[in-house]
């Protein structure tokens, strides 16, 4: 009996270990063979994730990534994801696909990247919801392609849809 109950123990530890284990920022994110470095990882902020789903429907991966802000701190937080933004730009190769800045709806900003997946064929939109509740990173991953509206435009006006 005392064996049994030191294996559930034991058991039990590890099975909270690996759960806090996928909440926790490693410094990018997977999606299959794409790694898309993490908040923390491009060194802006020290955000915590407090829930993470996962889900695979009709071959497209989703991966949600849900990040708590205070009410004090909700400026440095829409900064430290106005600056994550323009990494994912700068660094990752992702397209805006709104034209401006962001698409206010009730009580917040809902903004859409995208780029070309390591997987032929595949591309990967990354959905930013913000309120005064905190964010969701919404990474999707399935088939599609990243083609311009107007190939003679080559200012950030541009538009990209998905074929």
């Amino acid at each position: 009996m005392k064996l049994f109950f030191n294996v559930a123990v034991i058991f039990c530890l590890a099975l909270m270990y690996s759960a806090c284990g996928l909440l926790t920022d490693t410094g990018y994110f997977e999606m299959g063979q794409d790694r898309i470095t993490s908040i923390k990882g491009a060194g802006i902020g020290e955000r915590k994730i407090v829930a993470k789903k996962s889900a695979i429907e009709n071959g497209v991966q989703t991966n949600t990534y849900e990040y708590k802000t205070d009410a004090e701190d909700m400026t440095q937080a829409a900064n430290d994801v106005f600056a994550y933004i323009m990494y994912l730009i700068n660094n990752e190769r992702f397209e805006n696909l709104i034209a401006f800045d962001g698409l206010p709806y009730e009580g917040g900003i809902e903004l859409k990247l995208a780029k070309e997946s390591v997987d032929e064929g595949k591309i990967i939109i990354l959905e930013i919801v913000y309120d005064s509740k905190g964010y969701k990173l919404i990474f999707t991953k399935g088939v599609g392609s990243l083609t311009r509206q107007n190939e003679d435009q080559q200012d950030e006006t541009d538009y990209f849809y998905l074929d």
